[in-house]
């Protein structure tokens, strides 16, 4: 092995170690490392035992590049499932129902004609002015929704940030402006403890938007009414409220 291979070979096997104490037979695996591939190839290997194991990456990112090795073995490259929802120019590429509900609850603060542009995007949809998503979460879980709505309130908070895990808070895309990935010391445990409470969440979100991209115009049009009965019964509950003082 070429010396100036020893320092990542050092590292490699601190991360295994770390990461995979559970492994000790994986640190015996022999790095024939004679081309900077080699190392990229085993260093990739490595995120992919994470990715199936603990928590989800960027496997891809390495490649067969050794010279982006270096910035791996210390930060790790996640990929967290949030909205980058202060982003107007990546809602389009959201799928529905999260396109709407990043569009319903962060256009009051990006766009000017809040109502206007909703009634451009979606105008097959009466959606009243001022609504607000906020406190709706609560809610909708109160209605005790059937199938795959019943994710809709997690999706909700998913959207607005306050789901309260980071693998659903977090956007790649704010990781990657703000360059605030996560070092390996001080965070691959408390991520693989978060990715299993995310885990079954992100399974029930994907799942609701697959069951409304598969009748869009009409699913769609029924998440709104879920949302507008929540939003009945949070006014009804205001009213109340007033009625007491």
């Amino acid at each position: 092995m070429p010396l100036s291979f020893l320092a990542f070979a050092k590292r490699l096997a601190e991360l295994y170690e770390m990461v995979f104490p559970e492994q000790p037979e994986w640190l015996d695996e022999e790095l024939d490392w004679v081309e900077g591939e080699d190392v990229a190839q085993a260093v990739g290997h490595f995120l992919e035992r994470v990715a199936e194991h603990r928590f989800p990456l960027d496997t891809d990112l390495v490649g067969t590049d050794p010279d982006a090795c270096e910035w791996v073995l210390w930060h790790i490259p996640v990929t967290p499932l949030g909205f980058a929802a202060g982003y107007s120019d990546e809602w389009e590429y959201f799928r529905e129902p999260a396109q709407l509900l990043v569009k319903l609850s962060w256009s009051d603060y990006l766009v000017e004609d809040t109502r206007a542009y909703l009634a451009k995007e979606y105008p097959q949809l009466d959606i009243p002015a001022g609504f607000e998503t906020g406190g709706l979460s609560r809610l909708l879980r109160e209605m005790n929704l059937d199938g795959s709505l019943a994710a809709l309130p997690e999706l909700l908070d998913m959207v607005r940030e306050e789901a309260g895990n980071v693998w659903l808070d977090y956007a790649y895309e704010v990781l990657a402006e703000t360059g605030g990935f996560p070092d390996w010391e001080d965070n691959h445990e408390a991520l693989a403890e978060e990715w299993r409470e995310a885990s079954p969440v992100a399974e029930r979100v994907f799942a609701l938007m697959s069951w409304v991209e598969e009748d869009l115009t009409a699913r769609l049009a029924l998440v709104v009414d879920t949302l507008l009965v929540a939003d009945h019964l949070r006014q009804a509950g205001d009213e109340a409220n007033d009625d007491n003082e």
